[in-house]
């Protein structure tokens, strides 16, 4: 918004919740600000005072606040859209808390300057030309009035301030006492006293509930057409209207009567502004506030405002949203309509409210219409609309309020993104799959909520995934598929890359440790974080059962679905043909010619294990670059096609042998996802994510380690903490429409650098460290240290350059170097010597060689 070239002036009266977001929108406007506030301290309705009456100054005590209240809406959506109230463990939070949200508020957006406290509004007029406004206000502790003139007024003073007091017949001759909700301030005066209580509004229901816990007996008067669904406790009666009031109680409509000692009147407000001259052109009847238009502008002086009107709201939302409508038009960055527009508007509008069978008193009533209303400011204002999830989320907290008076505070909401919310007192997650990316996710969502109900769903027999070692293959006695390392495999990234962050694989174990290694680490992970009693594993009875969880994360892996090509002539083959999935033990080949297919990790790994042992082994592969496998392997290029007892290759050779071996990798796969989680599977891509994580279809799903090229349990553990930061409501998710955006953008580059299909989720290159910092910034987590994406990629260097690469140890000197130290000593079926030396690793260029010793 741009305010013209000469500074405009604004006058906001209150510094509650309406007030406060207004100025800060009339500042942001460039407008020269001034706050009126009649009290000693920012909060409006908010700020507990016990004294009742008139204050020091000879003015009502404008708060109608009790002791020990908490809010009836939750948290979630009670700050305002771009500046949340901070994460703690109740949604339902006390009036303190309220305060010193409203507190930072102005502190961030500089407000409190512009904020003159105990200063009482007398009279708001328009100027004798009416093109601006002068301002009476009284330095209540100077007890001087003073005079200002503004070219805008937005009246913020609240509406709940002025009691609505009904006028029963014989209200005079109770002999009882009587009071309003508005000097209600603790159930203590209620001690052994019998009371009723007159209206079923929110103020009503809750002192009802509060006063029952000190008084005798609690009587609720009212005239809903349903009466509450709450159950109360068993001294709160309910009753119909009053008819009248008598000597020692009152008659209801019913013809019953009844005495008491106190009658609480819980009857509403009265809007009032005193401080506005008949020459405002401002009405107020039966409390319909005219002429508005929006509920906002005053149509005969559209250059005055009210921000809080409309009620069965989302209050603080909403008077952000009016307050940047009314700026938009005063800011001159759009046009208000006519006169005579803005009346036919409030014109059509009213008589559809009147239709409905709405009296005066219910002019600014929203609810059922409160979605309507919100989306009419933002379209006609042209301005940033409520997002969904707040109107959803306020419906849900509305009814439950009215279900459940005693409970429904103890609710816990969080809001995951734009369109999505989660209930409960504690969020309930799913994690399929306990292998090193449930574990990690498991620990992380019971570390941010030790009471959340998390279950993983394993389905083998114990933990680990691929690295829980079986000699089995093939299906398991449950017929589900087995999927585990092979015996005598060593990890082929170094140890520092392989431990968590926070449990890190024992430094006196080699820089590439063993499937057993591996393991021990896990189970002490699941011990030390005590994971075993989240664990399901007992499928033995064969028997389905249904669960509903506010959160699911895949965890399955990605080395489960083996892809096996079809050369022609496959099925001819007399000898036997295996996936390294079943692959377990090279001792198998004994004397045997093998042939090994595919010239990644698994190829590279196996071809020269077997070739310890087998009489011949060949590595047949399509990779441009060279592939060291040491002496013993054979390298061909890609087969052509299969014979009865061999192979034919590309270059033309043939070749016979006893068993053939397919390391051509592995397909994503989760068959248990239905169609309607809203992730497609497609040459090997798993989309739409949001970071390779996120489901951005049904974002309270997730995917944990689907990424490669990267430092596995390090990635998988900061994804973790990545989505957990937004499943526990401590962070908000982008919209739909920017998550997509960004989906977009990376699929756009990943095409530029080759990195489509198959390697969609590929780091490649730069892209590992960015990654990890791109989760880090926008969760506002930790991130992995440089020097770790450094060791995993000089790793994997030296795997491709040199098949004794295990013999190499590095350790970590800090955030960005590492050294790696050449350990001579011979490795069975990695056969080579190397001197000794020392590399240290620059960090921008971390195959660059420093020096050596």
């Amino acid at each position: 918004m741009v305010i013209e070239k000469t500074k405009r002036t604004f006058c906001v009266i209150g510094a509650g919740t309406a007030g406060l977001c207004a100025a800060r929108h009339a500042l942001q406007a460039g407008g020269i600000v001034t706050v009126f506030e009649m009290g000693k301290q920012l909060g409006g309705t908010w700020v507990f005072n016990e004294q009742t009456g008139k204050n020091e100054y000879g003015i009502d005590v404008h708060s109608s606040m009790y002791k020990g209240l908490k809010t009836n809406l939750p948290k979630e959506i009670m700050g305002y859209p771009d500046f949340p109230i901070p994460e703690q463990e109740s949604s339902y939070i006390p009036a303190e808390d309220m305060l010193t949200f409203f507190q930072q508020f102005a502190e961030s957006f500089g407000i409190l300057e512009h904020i003159r406290f105990n200063h009482y509004v007398v009279r708001v007029k328009p100027t004798i030309d009416e093109q601006a406004w002068e301002v009476i206000v009284r330095d209540c502790p100077n007890d001087q009035l003073l005079t200002f003139t503004f070219d805008y007024v937005l009246v913020c003073n609240g509406h709940y301030h002025t009691p609505n007091l009904p006028k029963y017949p014989g209200i005079s001759a109770f002999r009882g006492k009587q009071m309003h909700s508005h000097d209600y301030r603790t159930n203590e005066p209620f001690e052994g006293e019998t009371v009723l209580v007159i209206g079923a509004g929110p103020s009503g229901m809750d002192m009802a509930y509060e006063i029952s816990k000190k008084a005798v007996r609690v009587t609720l008067s009212h005239h809903l057409k349903d009466k509450p669904q709450t159950v109360f406790p068993n001294n709160v009666t309910l009753k119909p209207d009053v008819l009248r009031i008598t000597e020692t109680g009152v008659q209801y409509a019913d013809g019953t009567s009844e005495d008491f000692s106190v009658i609480c009147y819980s009857t509403g407000y009265k809007y009032t502004f005193p401080f506005l001259s008949v020459d405002c052109g401002i009405i107020v009847e039966d409390n319909y506030v005219q002429p508005l238009y929006k509920h906002c502008i005053n149509i005969r002086y559209p250059t005055m405002a009210f921000i809080g009107l409309p009620f069965y709201v989302c209050a603080a939302q909403m008077m952000d949203l009016q307050a940047r409508f009314c700026l938009k038009f005063f800011s001159g960055g759009k046009a208000l309509p006519t006169q005579e527009e803005m009346i036919a508007d409030t014109a059509a509008e009213m008589d559809e409210r009147w239709k409905r069978g709405l009296k005066k008193r219910q002019a600014h009533m929203m609810g059922p219409v409160e979605d309507r209303y919100y989306d009419d400011l933002a379209q006609t204002a042209e301005i940033e609309p409520i997002k969904p999830v707040i109107k959803k989320l306020h419906k849900i907290s509305a009814m439950r309020y009215s279900e459940d008076l005693v409970n429904f505070r103890s609710d816990k909401f969080r809001i995951v993104d734009d369109e999505t919310f989660v209930k409960g007192p504690s969020a309930a997650y799913c994690i399929i799959g306990a292998g090193p990316s449930g574990l990690c996710t498991a620990k992380h969502a019971l570390a941010i909520d030790s009471n959340a109900i998390v279950t993983v769903f394993e389905q083998s027999k114990q933990i680990g995934g691929l690295w829980a070692y079986t000699e089995n293959t093939g299906k398991d006695s449950n017929g589900l598929d087995i999927t585990c390392m092979y015996a005598n495999l060593r990890t082929n990234l170094v140890k520092q890359g392989m431990g968590y962050p926070d449990y890190p694989i024992d430094e006196q174990a080699p820089t590439f440790v063993t499937i057993s290694d591996v393991i021990k680490q896990l189970e002490g992970y699941v011990d030390k974080y005590q994971l075993k009693k989240v664990l399901v594993k007992d499928v033995a009875n064969n028997q389905y059962a249904m669960h509903k969880f506010d959160f699911v994360l895949v965890c399955n892996g990605h080395y489960s679905s083996p892809v096996v090509p079809s050369f022609p002539g496959k099925d001819t083959f007399r000898g036997q043909q295996l996936h390294s999935k079943d692959f377990r033990r090279s001792e198998t080949y004994r004397n045997q010619r093998v042939l090994v297919v595919g010239g990644g990790h698994s190829g590279m790994d196996i071809a020269p294990d077997i070739a310890v042992h087998a009489d011949k082994v060949v590595l047949s592969h399509r990779c441009t670059d060279p592939v060291h496998t040491g002496d013993r392997v054979v390298q061909k290029p890609e087969v052509l096609r299969i014979m009865q007892t061999g192979a034919e290759f590309v270059d033309g050779t043939q070749e016979d042998f006893d068993a053939i071996i397919y390391c051509t990798g592995y397909r994503y796969s989760t068959p248990f996802l239905s169609v309607d989680c809203g992730v497609s599977l497609h040459d090997n891509t798993i989309s739409p994510l949001y970071y390779h994580c996120i489901n951005i279809n049904q974002p309270t799903m997730a995917f944990i380690g689907l990424p490669f090229n990267a430092c596995l349990m390090l990635m998988m553990d900061l994804q973790a903490r990545f989505c957990l930061k937004f499943f526990s409501g401590q962070k908000q998710l982008p919209s739909k429409r920017e998550m997509l955006e960004s989906w977009q953008q990376d699929l756009e580059e990943r095409k530029q650098r080759g990195l489509n299909g198959k390697l969609s989720h590929m780091l490649a290159g730069d892209l590992q460290q960015r990654y990890y910092d791109e989760l880090a910034r926008i969760a506002g987590i930790e991130t992995l240290k440089p020097v770790l994406a450094k060791m995993h990629a000089d790793c994997i260097n030296s795997k491709k350059e040199d098949v004794n690469f295990r013999n190499f140890e590095y350790r970590i000197v800090d955030d960005e170097h590492f050294v790696k130290k050449d350990k001579p000593r011979m490795i069975q079926g990695f056969g080579g010597v190397f001197h000794k030396g020392l590399l240290r690793f620059d960090a921008q260029s971390p195959s660059a060689m420093m020096r050596m010793r």
